[in-house]
């Protein structure tokens, strides 16, 4: 089987899924992993799949198409290699504050400073009265540094910004 990773974004409306599931489904496509998305009105979703052999991204992108008729949605299509591995997520972390410039960078390279994977992430900016954002990541820190120094450090780079933080236990789902 090949691998490949499908983009799709457009207007939101209902049965995009829908569509792009059973339309890949009937290419011999298996969904390997999904995350989607409504951003702002546009809806946003990402497949992992296991294509039959000989499947190229032409061939997927040809398929694709016709759930574009009469949208906008635009397709993206690459091939992907083997999982390559990532470490779990152990904490998730929340952000807020009022909104301004630069917040995600912020707490994006305090993570990265101390190896702080990012596994999930989503933003929203709640307008009511002043401006709220809301950041959320699922994170995965290196077993070598505490929670501890990394809410110190985190504090040292939210502070100055009036933002506030929240680290704790990721909560894992059994199935």
């Amino acid at each position: 089987m090949s691998k490949f990773a499908v983009i799709t974004i457009g207007s939101d409306r209902p049965g995009i899924v829908a569509h792009v599931s059973t339309t890949l489904a009937s290419a011999g496509c298996n969904l390997e992993d999904v995350t989607t998305s409504i951003l702002r009105g546009y809806f946003a979703m990402v497949f992992v799949l296991a294509a039959p052999e000989g499947m190229t991204e032409e061939h997927l992108l040809r398929r694709l198409q016709p759930a574009a008729t009469g949208s906008d949605l635009r397709f993206s299509v690459w091939p992907v290699g083997a999982d390559a591995g990532h470490p779990e997520p152990t904490h998730v972390l929340t952000v807020y504050g009022e909104d301004q410039m630069g917040i995600v960078s912020a707490v994006s390279s305090c993570l990265a400073r101390h190896q702080v994977n990012i596994s999930d992430m989503s933003c929203r900016l709640h307008d009511a009265g002043v401006p709220v954002y809301v950041l959320r990541m699922e994170v995965a820190p290196p077993e070598e540094l505490s929670i501890e120094q990394l809410e110190r450090e985190l504090q040292a780079t939210l502070s100055p910004l009036r933002l506030h933080a929240s680290l704790r236990p990721l909560e894992t789902e059994v199935l």
